[in-house]
């Protein structure tokens, strides 16, 4: 290519792979997913399900998605990321979760989110991803048998939550394991004895909870949300 240009390997002339030019311009040819993908960089609230508790609230934006709790306490604030035609979780498919999250407040909160309904709150709760307690940052594999939900919680160490942080967490599950990655770097694993969810039909792709434990607004945003499984 040309003298300060990158190329993928597969490109020659930009039709296929990419190439990034000497000015900082991309430019992309035949990318494509080969597997079922959804993105979102909330510039709408469609497609979401929505829940408030007390002064709880939400605020959708190109860009980003605001859960607030409001200033009572006992608030809560959820947003469900809900199917589009026949595609639902399934925890035998590989499915794996993406976000960038940012927390306002170190105290006084429980926050959830990750791939499947983890706030739903009757003992049907089962997915994985990251909980929050106050401070405490954990990898989080949820495991109901349709009464009880239990919970496989592992302490993430030196993550400074109020900061701008990539959260991952991908699915082996011909292994059983889901291993957790903050800012690229493997953070946490956990095996089958970890609760790790087998649900194969559920319609709740992502969730995005928080509430509050004090008479004080918790804010939790997020930047965007990656979901992907296997066909």
């Amino acid at each position: 290519g040309s003298v300060g240009e990158i190329r993928s390997r597969s490109s020659s002339s930009g039709s296929r792979g990419f190439v990034i030019t000497r000015e900082g311009l991309m430019s992309t040819g035949l990318l494509s997913f080969n597997r079922p993908t959804t993105m979102s960089f909330f510039e709408s609230s469609d497609g979401w399900t929505l829940g408030a508790a007390g002064s709880g609230g939400r605020t959708f934006r190109v860009g980003g998605l605001q859960l607030t709790t409001g200033a009572t306490i006992s608030s809560t604030s959820v947003a469900s990321g809900e199917v589009l035609g026949t595609v639902t979780l399934n925890y035998s498919k590989n499915p794996s979760f993406e976000s960038n999250v940012i927390f306002s407040s170190t105290t006084n909160q429980t926050a959830y989110f990750g791939c499947g309904n983890l706030s739903i709150g009757d003992g049907t709760e089962e997915g994985f991803g990251f909980k929050v307690v106050n401070n405490t940052l954990t990898a989080l594999s949820t495991n109901s048998d349709g009464i009880t939900a239990n919970e496989t919680n592992t302490t993430i160490s030196n993550i400074t939550i109020t900061n701008s942080n990539k959260y991952k967490a991908v699915m082996n599950s011909n292994a059983s394991e889901i291993k957790y990655y903050v800012n690229d770097n493997l953070v946490a694993t956990h095996i089958s004895s970890n609760n790790i969810p087998d649900e194969t039909d559920d319609p709740v792709l992502v969730t995005f909870y928080i509430s509050n434990s004090a008479a004080a607004t918790k804010l939790f945003i997020s930047r965007y949300v990656i979901f992907s499984q296997d066909n």
